[in-house]
Formats: C-alpha cells, structure tokens, sequence
C-alpha cells in the first residue's frame, strides 16, 4: 500500500479555517486531486453536493465517507456502505439512532478565517486526518488536537466485507474528552465513543459499535503516556504495539484486527511532537512519525510513513 504524506506546510497546501466548505476543500485536494508536487491519494470523489460530498478509496471494501461541511467548525461525518447519491444511501455507520449529529471533527476552536495545522496521512484503503484545532504552528505541540480515521481495518478475519470503520469526535465542542482516536482505549474491551464500524463479524445487521485496547504494560486510555522509560531498559529501543479493535463489549472482548499503520508507543512521551524514527526488527526499513495527539493526557503515537511500509501486515 502506497502511503502519502499531506501537511498544511507544503507549498500550494489547502487552507483549514473554521469557514464552511474548507474541509472538503482539503480533502479534495489530498485524496481525489493532489496539490503542488504532491500527488493525490488515488481516491474518487463519487458525489457532491453545495458544501456537500462523499468519498471513495481505490481498494479495499470501498465504502463511503460522506462529509457535510455546510457547518462551521464542525462537519458532520457519516460512512456509508453503498451511496447512490450525495443524499441517499444504505448501511450507514454510525447510524442516527447511534449518533444524531454524526461524527464531528474540529476544523477551528473558531468561526473566523484563522489558518490551522493540519496532516492527512493516506494509503489506499485508509486515511488519517490531525488537526491543530488552536495553533497555527504545525511544529506547536498542544492537547487542542483532533485526530479521524476513516477505511478499512487489518481485519483477523478472512473475506471481511465489512471491516470499515470510521472513528472520530462526538459532538459539536472542543471538549479534549471527546477527541476519542488516542485518548479514549478501553481497558476491558468495552465500545469506545465514536467508533463504528460498518458491520460485526458476522457480517450481518448494520453499524456496530466498537473499541480500540490498550496495551500492557502502558495500561493507559491515552495513546504514548504511560510505560517505561524510553529508551526500553531491555531491548534499548522503542517499544510499539498494534492499536486493536474490539468489538462485542466486554461481556465478549471479540478482536476484529488492528488499526493500519498506527501504533501505541508503550513508553510515556517517547520523543518530540513530528520526530521521526527509525524502525528496525519486524518494521526495519520503516520510518515512524510521532505525533502529538488531542485530550488531557500528553502523549505521542507514532504512525508509519514510508512508501514501503506495510500498512496491510497482519500481526
């Protein structure tokens, strides 16, 4: 899987602002279109809409992120299994039953004109948005950080149709406890807020809610803040898991896969907000990007970037 690094300080970057439209601006721009010397992420966007449109990858299950950007501040997000239009469409996750208002990024803490950081991480079957919902200095650390993630998960079992997941913020604020990718694993296998994957593992019935673990021994709700000294006293390097999903609550503790690309570093803060690593053993020749992330807690994850970086491993 092809990965693509988009930052809002490349030349001919798009612009995020608390102005409606804007994030479609920018999803048009990383993920159908390609800007400046950056070339697009190979998806499609299938159809739009006044301030409206709904987004497609070029494999994998290929459902539908449909993006309401008609609001300032805070789009409303909804995945979709099959659209036939900008406004009609099967399947939807999470359901308005689930979540009323959808999925809700931040663009900007404000309604003005104010330019934010922004990093869109792309492959072909997944994409991760971070925004700095405050800062105007993408090199500023701050827990004002929202994070989304939209695709397909590795999924542990074979022929899964249906392990698209969409997980992002819950409501209209920037509340840090509700910028849950990162800041919201469970412990125990419970559902975590704002996750929803298109359908269970038995392929049946509509959205399902879900979760992402925590890993031992950094037991931690927030991603890289907790653990052991870093560098690892043991191995003299940089401890990684794999961010698994969970579904079934905790009554089941049922693992469908894994996050693609992203890891929980189990050390607390184990480097400064855009370093990048080295990764060697199982992920030698992958370099490895830290990045600050939103809530209370300050911590770092560290997603890989490179082009030969296997976002599709399975363990």
């Amino acid at each position: 899987m092809t990965i693509t690094v988009y930052r809002s300080d490349d030349a001919s970057a798009p612009v995020l602002t608390g102005e409606v439209g804007k994030l479609i601006d920018l999803l048009d721009a990383c993920l159908v279109n390609g800007y400046g010397s950056q070339p697009a992420a190979g998806w499609g966007k299938a159809f739009s809409g006044t301030n409206l449109a709904a987004y497609r990858a070029p494999s994998g299950n290929r459902m539908y992120l449909r993006v309401d950007d008609s609001i300032v501040q805070y789009p409303i997000l909804r995945g979709y299994e099959t659209l036939t239009g900008i406004d009609t469409g099967t399947g939807p996750f999470p359901t308005t039953a689930q979540l009323a208002g959808g999925i809700r990024p931040v663009k900007s803490s404000t309604t003005g004109t104010v330019a934010h950081p922004w990093m869109l991480i792309a492959g072909t079957r997944a994409f991760y948005l971070w925004i700095s919902f405050v800062a105007t200095d993408i090199g500023a650390p701050a827990t004002t950080t929202d994070m989304i993630f939209f695709g397909d998960i590795v999924s542990y079992l074979p022929g899964d149709q249906y392990g698209t997941l969409l997980i992002g913020k819950i409501a209209n604020d920037i509340t840090a406890n509700n910028t849950v990718l990162g800041n919201n694993l469970s412990a125990a296998g419970a559902d975590c807020n704002g996750h929803y994957l298109a359908r269970g593992y038995l392929q049946d019935g509509g959205s399902s809610p879900c979760g992402t673990l925590q890993a031992l021994p950094a037991a931690s709700a927030s991603i890289g803040s907790a653990g052991a000294a870093y560098p690892d006293p043991v191995t003299g390097g940089l401890l990684l898991e794999r961010v698994r999903v969970c579904e079934g609550g905790v009554a089941s503790k049922l693992l469908r896969g894994h996050l693609p690309g992203l890891f929980n570093p189990q050390h607390n803060q184990p480097g400064q907000h855009l370093d990048t690593l080295s990764g060697r053993g199982a992920l030698s020749g992958t370099d490895l990007l830290l990045l600050y992330k939103g809530g209370t807690a300050v911590g770092r994850f560290a997603v890989s970037l490179n082009e030969t970086a296997d976002w599709l491993a399975p363990a």
